[in-house]
């Protein structure tokens, strides 16, 4: 991906509750108006505005479940400048208001619990840490092909700084986003050596140097397949924050390795889910 698409993705990631316009968004990444819009639909798949309005109702669907806060405080974090024009953007997207939405059980029904996970979900208090990572869009099943890829491809100039563990950074929540839509961020650890590599050079190689948040979060420990870490994630959100007093934050989720993902057994995966909160 272009490293000025990758740029561009980051600013609007990063500042939801503002209002940027697309002309100055270009500006900031060094491409006329015209030629921003071109690359960012050919790499993304759709318009730099369309993107943004997208991640910004995503983002504010998450805290209408998950947060507890008016509809108002809301619709003002994600960058509306008003309760009426979020909840008209929000009906376009999802059909219904972002009052109903937050009371529609049959949007958001708990898993069936695992019994093979044999875990209580526990609250942990993470550093920060210096990871470089590359975006993928799409369905979360071809989540342990992104590992292969990522792993594989990796350059010798960041292998060298790697100190592990792996960690997949997780934003949106399947059960609402479109599959080929959901982001998820492949990632690895790395010391504070100097990195042999510009911000361009490392988006030559569709990456990015990033680091996670630090603060609190729920943890709950995923043993099994990818495929069946949904009901880990319910066992969490459903049956533990849903019942306690946080509120998940606007960070995104992280999911952490201590092995390589990608040499790990397919149905024998040990998966740590931190769910950042506030």
């Amino acid at each position: 991906m272009d490293a000025r698409i990758l740029r561009a993705i980051h600013l609007m990631e990063s500042r939801l509750g503002t209002s940027p316009t697309m002309e100055a968004i270009a500006g900031q990444v060094g491409l006329s108006l015209f030629h921003f819009h071109r690359l960012f639909q050919r790499s993304v798949g759709e318009t730099p505005a369309d993107y943004l309005r997208r991640i910004r109702l995503d983002a504010a669907a998450l805290r209408l479940r998950w947060a507890r806060e008016s509809v108002g405080s809301i619709a003002s974090a994600v960058g509306y400048a008003s309760q009426a024009a979020f909840t008209r953007a929000f009906q376009e997207r999802y059909g219904m208001s972002p009052l109903r939405f937050r009371k529609d059980v049959l949007r958001w029904p708990p898993l069936p619990v695992d019994d093979r996970i044999g875990h209580v979900a526990f609250e942990r208090t993470s550093e920060s840490h210096r990871c470089i990572a590359r975006r993928f869009f799409g369905p979360m099943n071809l989540v342990p092909q992104r590992w292969r890829t990522f792993v594989d491809e990796l350059p010798d100039f960041v292998r060298r700084l790697a100190c592990g563990p792996y960690i997949g950074l997780v934003y949106d929540d399947p059960r609402f986003t479109p599959p080929e839509q959901v982001r998820y961020d492949c990632c690895i650890v790395i010391g504070e050596g100097a990195l042999e590599a510009d911000e361009t050079h490392l988006a030559h190689r569709e990456l990015r140097e990033i680091r996670t948040r630090a603060g609190a979060y729920v943890c709950q420990v995923h043993v099994g397949s990818y495929a069946d870490v949904g009901r880990s994630y319910s066992r969490v959100l459903d049956h533990w924050i849903a019942n306690s007093a946080y509120s998940v934050a606007d960070d995104p989720g992280i999911e952490w390795y201590e092995a390589s993902p990608a040499t790990s057994r397919a149905g024998a995966l040990e998966i740590l889910l931190m769910l950042p909160v506030r």
